[in-house]
C-alpha cells in the first residue's frame, strides 16, 4: 500500500500493484501535510494544517482517533519503531510525543525557534531527530525529552531528516537543495 496527502483535506490509501484507490480518508478540514504507517501496517497517521493528527485503520479506512495538536499546523508525523508512540513536528516550534494506545499527549519538546518540518526516530526508538525552519537539527532523548545535541551550520530550512538503519548516520534535506549526512556516533 501507499498513502498520500493530496494537498487537500483528504488522505488516500492506494494499492501499489495496480494503482487502485482503496480508501479516501475524509475528516481533516485543511490540507494533509504528512502521512505515516505504523510499523505493523495496521494504522495510518495523518497530520494537517487544521491542528489535528488523525489515526486511521488501514484495513477499512475508518477513523480511529483524533489528536488535537497544541500548534495550528502539523508538518510531520512519524511512529516509533515499536508503534507505541507518535511524534509530530509543528508550526508552533515544538515536537509533540503521543501515546498511540490512548491518544494521550505524553510530552512537548521545545527549543526550536521556528517551525519543526520533520521528525524521525532512531531504529531503536531511543532518540528522536527534528529538522526545523530555524536551520538546525536537534536530537532528543525520547524517554525524558532531554535535548542531547543541536546540529548547526545549516544555511536554510531543514525539510526532512531520517536515520540510517543502524542509527549511526542522520540524513537531512534542506531548502538550499543539499542533502547532508551527519555521523552521530
Amino acid at each position: 500500500m501507499l498513502a498520500s496527502g493530496e494537498g487537500d483535506e483528504t488522505g488516500r490509501l492506494w494499492q501499489v500493484a495496480d494503482g487502485k484507490l482503496l480508501h479516501k480518508l475524509k475528516g481533516h478540514t485543511y490540507g494533509v501535510n504528512s502521512v505515516a504507517f505504523s510499523p505493523d501496517g495496521s494504522l495510518l497517521a495523518s497530520g494537517s494544517g487544521d491542528q489535528t493528527i488523525r489515526l486511521w485503520q488501514v484495513v477499512d479506512g475508518q477513523p480511529l482517533r483524533e489528536l488535537k495538536a497544541q500548534s495550528n499546523w502539523v508538518h510531520s508525523v512519524v511512529f516509533s519503531p515499536d508503534g507505541s508512540l507518535l511524534a509530530s513536528g509543528t508550526r508552533g516550534q515544538t515536537i509533540e510525543l503521543w501515546q498511540v494506545a490512548d491518544g494521550k499527549l505524553l510530552r512537548t519538546l521545545g527549543g526550536h525557534t521556528n517551525s519543526v518540518r520533520s521528525v524521525a526516530f532512531t531504529p531503536d526508538g531511543r532518540l528522536l531527530a527534528s529538522g526545523s525552519a530555524d536551520q538546525t537539527i536537534r536530537l532528543w532523548q525520547v524517554e525524558d525529552g532531554k535535548l542531547l545535541r543541536t546540529l548547526e551550520g545549516l544555511t536554510s530550512v531543514v525539510y526532512s531528516v531520517d536515520f540510517s538503519p543502524d542509527g549511526r548516520l542522520l540524513a537531512s534535506a534542506s531548502e538550499d537543495q543539499t542533502i547532508r549526512l551527519w555521523q552521530l556516533w
